[in-house]
């Protein structure tokens, strides 16, 4: 019987193969990666301009979010030399030069919501971003009124491929990241080289986008405060690993992935700094069922006053860093917290 090892899964996660072995097992990581959402998805953007944008909820009314896709913040800073984001923002703490173009090209996606009514019959409508001194031009290609079919910068544009909202804020999710100008002029690039490290920014596969959509489902409307434990990819698929799942047993993980979200969810704002170790707090799951699936967080030694780990019922995670969206918190986990030590032993629950 073949058995569901980590190594496989990041084989069916990587793309199309011709293993004839791995069939039946990458169709189920086909679907578990669909349980826990599309990796460039708007909530997964959403996450990641978020973090780099600041909170969210404090943009002014009649603001528009342009959301660049995951992919599309990764082109961007692959194109200034940088291989994960992680290592972008890292340098950006040190080198003020790199700090002013992020910011920069940031504050350019935050732009004055087109007034629809006052557009007439243009097709092309600049407008004022965030970014003193710059506009974008909204291109309208089925005419006023039927929303925006691509934005362009001064340097790059990109269409439209989303529209929603996020935290109350109207936003549009780009598949390119638009320069108001060129880079040389905004600032400077790096050229420190500081080692990557697995945190909240990680890029790729180990990203804390992971549970993201089914996560960010969950938090409600902005004034409904969460906070949500999100592992990275590499520690769902060593959670997977733990479990020692077969390809028999699969479907029945499938079942309870809503489990897993919902165990990853304390419907409670929690803020890190505010929290005292030692405190146990009721999860969604533990709603749900009506039975005893608390969360609780601590710290790793007496001398620390701040949690940097979360435990379980079966195990424990260190917390890698955490960021806020709308009014809820999400914390990155280095290994994915499990409600039992088994498939089985995991209830079954429905999140719609």
């Amino acid at each position: 019987m073949l058995r569901v090892s980590a190594a496989l899964l990041l084989v069916c996660l990587a793309g199309p193969h011709v293993l004839a072995t791995a069939e039946v097992t990458c169709s189920i990581t086909s679907e578990l990666k669909d349980s826990f959402g599309a990796e460039d998805g708007t909530a997964a953007s959403l996450v990641l301009s978020s973090t780099l944008l600041g909170q969210v909820s404090e943009l002014p009314s009649g603001t528009t979010l342009l959301v660049p896709s995951r992919q599309a913040w990764l082109e961007f800073f692959h194109g200034l030399g940088f291989s994960t984001i992680t290592s972008a923002m890292r340098n950006a703490t040190q080198d003020r030069h790199l700090k002013k173009l992020i910011n920069s090209v940031v504050l350019y996606h935050v732009v004055a919501t087109p007034d629809l009514n006052a557009t007439g019959d243009a097709l092309y409508v600049p407008i004022h971003t965030a970014l003193a001194g710059y506009k974008a031009t909204f291109e309208f290609a089925e005419g006023p009124g039927e929303g925006a079919t691509t934005v362009e910068g001064l340097v790059t544009g990109a269409s439209v491929v989303e529209q929603g909202e996020a935290c109350g804020t109207p936003a549009l999710l780009l598949d390119a990241v638009l320069l108001p100008d060129q880079l040389k002029k905004l600032a400077g690039t790096s050229s420190l080289d500081i080692p990557d490290a697995l945190d909240a920014l990680a890029a790729g596969k180990d990203g804390l986008l992971n549970l993201a959509n089914i996560s960010l489902s969950l938090l409600g409307g902005p004034e409904d405060g969460a906070t949500i434990m999100l592992p990275t990819s590499s520690a769902m698929l060593n959670a997977i690993h733990s479990l020692d799942v077969t390809d028999a047993e699969a479907a029945l993980l499938i079942t309870r992935v809503p489990a897993i979200a919902a165990y990853l969810v304390v419907p409670k704002a929690l803020p890190l700094d505010e929290q005292v170790p030692a405190t146990s707090f009721q999860t969604l799951l533990g709603s749900l069922t009506g039975g005893s699936y608390p969360l609780t967080l601590r710290v790793q030694t007496n001398a620390e006053t701040v949690p940097n780990q979360v435990r379980g019922n079966f195990n424990a995670a260190n917390i890698l860093n955490t960021t806020q969206v709308c009014s809820s918190w999400i914390y990155a986990l280095d290994k994915t917290v499990l409600p039992a030590d088994t498939v089985e032993a995991m209830p079954l629950v429905s999140l719609d």
